[in-house]
């Protein structure tokens, strides 16, 4: 679960929070864990209504999906060129094992 808290200073702080409980055997609690991951505060988070709550999620960018993946996104645009016809799609197959394979 995805929750937004306003901080003292009034900034947003977003948190990502998992809960887990260990029962007994007659399904009483016998013990309840929680740990709260905090979130990137840089804005870039959607709240939609979702049944009868709301639901958080993350709005993923290019930008972002470029930098977190380097290769695949220059495997990406090769194959757009390829798909062009200005380039050869043999040559394009060999700088993408050269990318991919160690």
């Amino acid at each position: 679960m995805v929750l937004r808290f306003i901080a003292k200073a009034g900034g947003t702080v977003w948190l990502e929070l998992h809960v887990s409980t260990i029962r007994e055997p007659d399904g009483s609690l016998r013990e309840l864990g929680a740990s709260a991951i905090p979130l990137p505060n840089h804005g870039s988070f959607k709240v939609e209504q979702a049944g009868d709550g709301y639901a958080v999620r993350p709005v993923v960018r290019w930008a972002d999906l470029v930098r977190d993946n380097p290769r695949q996104s220059i495997v990406f645009g090769l194959i757009l060129l390829s798909l062009s016809g200005k380039v050869p799609f043999e040559s394009i197959k060999e700088i993408i094992k050269s990318l991919l394979l160690p």
